[in-house]
C-alpha cells in the first residue's frame, strides 16, 4: 500500500500527500546522501493533524518519500506557476538544489512512467473516492490538502516565510466566503503570521480539483451534448468544517510543543491548501489539455469531476 486512509463522517477531506517519508531500498542505493535524508518531506505534518481521528474527519496521507513519487505535481511536468520551470513528478534535485541520485542514476522516461502508475495514480484514486463517500453524504466536500515547510528555502524564496500560508490559486480556487472563514482563524491564532496567496498558492492538487466556477452534475448516459451545468457554493456546515480544521490546527501547533518556540515549527511553517467538491468520482484519471484531472464516469462518458470546486 502505497498511502494510509481513514474513513470517517462530515463533509471535510484531508489530503497530506508529503507526509510519507519511505523510500524503497532499490531506489535508496541509487541517491546521494541528499536523497536519503528526504529533507523536503512535510515534516510534523502528521503530528499537527493527529486530532483529524478524533474528530471522525475522512483523511489520507502519502507513505513513500515525495522523492520517490511527488503526488501535488503534474504527471506532464507542467510548471506549477506561470513564468517557472517545469516540474517533476519525480524530483531530481532538492529544494536547496542538491542531486538527489547519484550521476547516471537518475530514473528513466520508463521508471517514471511506471512510478506514476504505482504511486500517483492509487492515491488519487484513493481521494477521489472519499470526496465521493464525502458527497454522497452530504452533498458537497471540502478537501484541505495540509502541507509543512522550511520557513527558509533561498532557493525557493527570500527572507521566511509566515507561520500559515494560505492558498486559492490567486482566488479562482475558493469561494470567498470559505477562504475567509479560514483566514479568520488563521488570523485569531495568537502568535502566529499568515498570508493568503502569498509565495505558495497551492500545487497541482489544488489546482485540479479547485474550479470554483466550473460545476456539472453526475453523468446519467452518452448524450452527445454532455453533462449540464449548474452553479454551487459551498453550504455553511462545508464551510464552518473547514474553519473548525484550521483553528484545531493552530491550537494542535501550541500542544505540541509551541509552534516555533519548542521546535514544532522551529524550522518550517504550516501550508493549508482547501478544495470543495460536490460530484462524483470514479473509473480512472487522466488529464486534459490545462493539466486538470478527468475522471472516468458512470456509463463510460469522461470529463471532468461534475461539481463546483473551491480551495484555499
Amino acid at each position: 500500500m502505497v498511502y494510509k486512509v481513514v474513513e470517517g463522517t462530515g463533509p471535510l477531506v484531508v489530503s497530506m500527500p508529503h507526509a510519507g517519508a519511505l523510500t524503497p531500498e532499490e531506489v535508496a542505493e541509487r541517491m546521494t546522501d541528499a536523497g536519503r535524508a528526504a529533507a523536503d518531506t512535510d515534516w510534523h505534518v502528521n503530528r499537527l493533524y493527529e486530532f483529524l481521528s478524533e474528530l471522525e474527519v475522512p483523511h489520507i496521507r502519502s507513505i513513500y518519500s515525495r522523492y520517490v513519487c511527488d503526488l501535488n505535481r503534474p504527471p506532464d511536468g507542467s510548471p506549477l506557476y506561470e513564468g517557472e520551470a517545469a516540474s517533476e513528478l519525480c524530483p531530481t534535485r532538492t529544494f536547496d538544489g542538491e542531486a538527489i541520485y547519484q550521476d547516471g542514476c537518475a530514473p528513466g522516461e520508463d521508471e517514471i512512467r511506471s512510478r506514476w502508475r504505482d504511486y500517483w495514480q492509487p492515491y488519487h484514486l484513493a481521494l477521489a473516492n472519499l470526496m465521493l463517500q464525502a458527497k454522497d453524504r452530504y452533498g458537497v466536500v471540502v478537501l484541505l490538502e495540509a502541507h509543512t515547510i522550511r520557513s527558509q528555502i533561498p532557493r525557493l524564496f527570500e527572507g521566511t516565510l509566515p507561520d500559515f500560508n494560505i492558498g486559492t490559486r490567486a482566488g479562482s480556487s475558493c469561494a470567498p466566503e470559505l477562504r475567509d472563514s479560514v483566514a479568520e482563524v488563521v488570523e485569531a491564532a495568537e502568535g502566529y503570521s499568515h498570508t493568503v496567496d502569498g509565495r505558495f498558492q497551492g500545487g497541482f492538487i489544488t489546482r485540479s480539483y479547485g474550479r470554483r466556477t466550473r460545476a456539472r452534475t453526475p453523468c446519467r448516459s452518452n448524450s452527445p451534448s454532455g453533462p449540464t451545468c449548474r452553479k454551487a457554493r459551498p453550504g455553511p456546515t462545508a464551510t464552518r468544517a473547514a474553519a473548525r480544521c484550521a483553528r484545531t490546527c493552530a491550537g494542535s501547533s501550541r500542544r505540541c510543543g509551541r509552534g516555533r518556540k519548542r521546535g514544532l515549527l522551529s524550522d518550517g511553517a504550516a501550508r493549508g491548501d482547501c478544495s470543495a467538491r460536490a460530484g462524483r468520482f470514479g473509473g480512472s484519471l487522466s488529464l486534459d489539455g490545462r493539466g486538470q484531472v478527468r475522471v472516468g464516469l458512470p456509463g463510460g462518458c469522461r470529463g471532468v469531476p461534475p461539481s463546483p470546486s473551491h480551495a484555499i
